[in-house]
């Protein structure tokens, strides 16, 4: 029996629109999947809480639970890329280090959705819309302690990884003043959410950094002479510890932007 099909008009739109913006994909329409709101992350068929991960007995094991196949690699999406980054079981091994940027290291060697990752050009650009679409104030008092922390920790790798020197080097110069503004817009409101200190310290580091990529010589000449900031910079985030440094960094940032 035939069944005739009633497409409504918005609904006929919406397909025109994915089937233009296909029209130079070769691969995958990566536009139209962003424009729906669909990521392609990558699913890891292992995951910590499974009988499977309970099961390793090592490291090592883990790492090699979590690769990628190659065939489904370079088919995702910087953006699908981003989320699966963001997901990946072992990202907790940034903070098995002292600093910082040893434990990006590692992950990047250890990864290779990551090391993808950084081999996009629109890497970089694509982590900050990312980044700006989270909100601290986000965080739902409904929410058990493990959440509550997961979500903290989502924000604290998110600026963790703008921070770090591959992928900061990739911004131009209104994407570093972007990151900027972001950074400090997320301070103010990890500070009006009653965020811990840990949680909050992230957002100084990528904003400090960013401040050293930009060339802010104010910012340059100050960080000149102390050597724990440099230290700071260069990853060892246990080296903030004066309150007057906080409001300082954040002062230079607000003298940076307004002077655009």
């Amino acid at each position: 029996m035939y069944i005739p099909l009633r497409i409504s008009g918005a609904l006929l739109i919406f397909a025109i629109f994915l089937s233009n913006c296909c029209k130079n994909e070769d691969k995958k329409c990566c536009s139209c999947l962003e424009a729906s709101g669909i990521s392609d992350q990558y699913i890891f068929p292992i995951q910590p809480g499974m009988e499977e991960w309970a099961n390793f007995n090592s490291h090592q094991e883990m790492v090699d639970a979590c690769q990628i196949p190659d065939f489904i690699l370079h088919d995702i999406c910087t953006s699908g890329i981003v989320d699966t980054y963001l997901k990946y079981p072992l990202l907790f091994t940034i903070f098995a280090f002292n600093n910082i940027n040893e434990g990006l290291d590692q992950v990047y060697s250890d990864f290779n959705g990551f090391r993808e990752f950084l081999l996009r050009n629109d890497c970089s650009s694509k982590f900050i819309t990312k980044y700006e679409n989270i909100s601290p104030s986000d965080l739902d008092s409904t929410w058990t302690t493990l959440e509550r922390g997961k979500f903290k920790q989502l924000l604290q790798f998110m600026e963790i990884t703008l921070g770090y020197g591959p992928i900061s080097q990739k911004l131009n110069s209104d994407e570093r003043k972007r990151l900027i503004r972001l950074g400090l817009e997320k301070l103010t409101l990890k500070e009006n959410n009653n965020y811990s200190w840990p949680s909050r310290v992230t957002n100084l580091y990528v904003i400090a950094t960013t401040l050293i990529q930009e060339d802010y010589k104010p910012f340059s000449d100050f960080i000149a002479s102390r050597s724990d900031l440099q230290l700071f910079l260069n990853g060892y985030l246990g080296e903030l510890v004066f309150v007057s440094d906080v409001e300082t960094i954040k002062n230079f940032a607000i003298s940076y932007l307004e002077q655009l």
